[in-house]
């Protein structure tokens, strides 16, 4: 295989693999493993694009590198400015810095007879765009891409601009509430594009400006917004893939697609990348291209230690990578239409995507429904020609936490939310439109969206099985023939163990390690006896910042992760799914960060897709156990010396050990 250097239309920067064959598949922009690459300008078929990142910018006047988010800190800290604990939900919180700041560089003087826009891939959660002090646009709402036109505003001289950022509590803005932090920030890419007078328009909903529609025999028709003339011509290549390979997790065959515009020998090029495949949901469940499968996915917010919102390219390349190697098949972006980067991986790794809007738990007046519906389009508009993305989500959790006087009239947020399902079909029919519910008796609003799923947290929030909630959906439900689980868990703290385990209080200091293993175990064993189950969709997997939470063994912080913040430390029931979904053989040993107990007995768990598991401790053998239908052996009440205890598990030629000091 070769490195392919490419760039699309839409300002990002991409690797190739070149196969044998001479088929292109797309990878990501700017980063690939170990490799990066320094912004730069690039011609491409009468268009310039320029990154903007990196040095020589400042924020308020102070120097700052871009993309930068201003709440690294303050957004995972749990405390208000005084000291106190906060109270109030984190996406609606005064908790961390809510405020507006200015960011300004240079750009390169202007050519005559040229175009020029502006286009940001993402900023927290307003923006006015100005060149040389004249506004030519702005934006709201934290997660789409916006780009303007700034032709008329720019000089052959020197010229600055100026994008104001504020990510102040705005009642006209979705999200309203939730469980995360609405950071503020120039926290994606921003980028120069430069073109002849006729174009492919970059500004339509923040988009590149064409619309691929692959069909399964081959045949690639595209459509394409034009500026500059009305009677440009339009052609792109291919029209017509001979034998193509279909998109699917286990082979992510991604092409591409050149589209050109022309006219009085000016023209304009964009790449854009595609896939032949077909996602719809049918009675009995979820089909890719025709085949019914039950999706293997986990829950994603766009945050990390140390920066916040402000992702690279090799940190989503990063976490995609260990979801692919978790053996996960899907990923649900919560809450919010998240980066062209991340779904770039996702095309390349074969991950299928859920993306939603930021309505959750709740909806505002009409200028917010408005711009709920603006975020829809923009999401739809920006991500509909990736392959990896299967779903379209209209919201989350609707009436959580409502009460009294916040709660609608009878009906409303129904009716809401039926008209944003009927604008996701409307806008593109070829992907089901969904939604996560938390209320399975509430039937109304259930049967609002077309494909209700459930988010419920049994052995956690909810003192129940997994198998009850499901069967008490349906029962609550009669109309649904299939369900997925878009949310389920318990926190767990890496620092924190308990054997035998017992439930404690989620909102409580103490998230023992063992207690999330022994809910993921239970629960996922009863999602897969379950054929009405469709997929599931593990929350989360990767710890996230919360600045409301003051629970586990940090402020601040939702761990129920499966992994922690920093990513450096799969937690167990990482492993868990990993025996379960990665066809790898391999054997996991819970429970060994545990070092001392007072306990006499202790339960020994592993996870084993390589065989039988036998124990040996303290060097006799102590039995051997066939692992379970979700590749679980279970040791229960192993006897404990005094001291210091070697405890070792044997599978396929693996061996696992856990040194455990017994205290009197």
């Amino acid at each position: 295989m070769a490195l392919l250097h490419e760039y699309d239309g839409c300002g990002r920067r991409s690797l190739s693999l070149q196969t044998a064959g001479g088929r292109a598949l797309r990878v990501l922009r700017g980063a690939m493993f170990a490799l990066a690459f320094a912004a730069a300008s690039v011609a491409y078929a009468g268009r310039i694009e320029t990154c903007l990142d990196g040095n020589g910018w400042t924020l308020d006047g102070l120097p700052v590198l871009v993309p930068d988010c201003w709440n690294k800190i303050d957004g995972a800290d749990g405390r208000v400015a005084d000291g106190a604990w906060k109270t109030s939900r984190s996406a609606c919180s005064e908790s961390y810095a809510r405020r507006r700041g200015t960011y300004r560089c240079e750009l390169p003087g202007a050519k005559p007879s040229r175009r020029y826009f502006i286009r940001c891939e993402g900023a927290g959660q307003t923006a006015a765009v100005r060149v040389n002090g004249a506004e030519i646009g702005r934006h709201a709402g934290a997660f789409t891409a916006f780009c303007f036109e700034a032709t008329a505003a720019m000089t052959p001289g020197a010229n600055i601009l100026e994008i104001e950022v504020s990510n102040e509590i705005d009642p006209s803005i979705p999200p309203l509430d939730g469980d995360f932090n609405v950071c503020g920030g120039l926290y994606r890419s921003v980028w120069l594009l430069e073109t002849d007078p006729v174009c492919i328009d970059p500004t339509r909903l923040g988009a590149c400006g064409v619309r691929v529609f692959p069909s399964m025999d081959g045949t690639v028709r595209v459509e394409a917004d034009i500026s500059g003339a009305s009677d440009a011509t339009l052609d792109w290549e291919p029209k017509k893939v001979a034998d193509p390979v279909a998109w699917t997790p286990e082979t992510p065959a991604v092409y591409r697609v050149r589209v050109t515009v022309e006219k009085d020998g000016f023209s304009d090029t964009v790449v854009q990348p595609f896939g032949f495949r077909t996602a719809e949901m049918r009675a009995d469940g979820f089909y890719l291209n025709g085949v019914k499968r039950k999706v293997r996915g986990v829950n994603r917010h766009q945050e990390v230690e140390g920066e916040a919102w402000a992702m690279t390219d090799a940190q989503h390349l990063r976490d995609m990578r260990l979801v692919k190697a978790m053996g996960a098949d899907a990923v649900r972006l919560c809450h919010y239409p998240q980066s062209g980067g991340v779904l770039d991986v996702c095309d390349a790794l074969g991950i299928m995507v859920w993306a939603e809007i930021p309505v959750v738990n709740r909806i505002g007046g009409a200028a917010f429904r408005e711009r709920a519906r603006q975020m829809l389009r923009e999401m739809i508009a920006q991500q509909r020609n990736h392959p990896s993305v299967c779903w379209w989500g209209c919201w989350n959790e609707l009436y959580n936490g409502v009460k009294g006087a916040d709660a609608p009239a009878a009906g409303d947020w129904e009716a809401e939310s039926a008209a944003l399902a009927a604008l996701a079909a409307e806008l593109d029919p070829s992907r089901p439109v969904v939604a996560a519910t938390c209320f399975p008796r509430r039937a109304d609003l259930n049967a609002s969206i077309p494909n209700a799923c459930l988010n419920i947290y049994p052995g956690w929030y909810k003192d129940a099985t997994m198998a009850d909630c499901i069967s008490g959906y349906f029962a609550a439900n009669p109309s649904a023939t299939t369900l997925a689980l878009s949310e389920y868990g318990a926190g767990a703290s890496i620092h924190q163990h308990e054997n035998p385990p017992r439930r404690h209080k989620p909102s409580g200091p103490f998230h023992p390690e063992e207690w999330q293993t022994r809910v993921h175990v239970a629960a996922y064993r009863d999602i897969l006896a379950d054929a009405r189950v469709w997929g599931s969709f593990v929350w989360a997997m990767f710890d996230f910042a919360a600045d409301a939470r003051r629970e586990g063994d940090r402020a601040g912080i939702n761990d129920k992760g499966l992994v922690t913040r920093d990513r450096v430390v799969p937690k167990d029931a990482y492993f868990f799914y990993k025996a379960n979904w990665n066809a790898q053989p391999m054997l996991h040993l819970c429970g060994k960060r545990m070092r001392a107990t007072s306990a006499r007995a202790v339960d020994v768990v592993a996870f084993s897709n390589a065989g039988d598991v036998s124990l040996e401790v303290n060097g006799a053998p102590a039995g051997a156990k066939t692992p379970d239908s979700v590749k679980c052996a279970v040791f229960e009440n192993v006897a404990l010396a005094p001291g210091e205890n070697t405890i070792a598990v044997r599978a396929g030629g693996f061996e696992e050990v856990w040194r455990l000091v017994r205290t009197e």
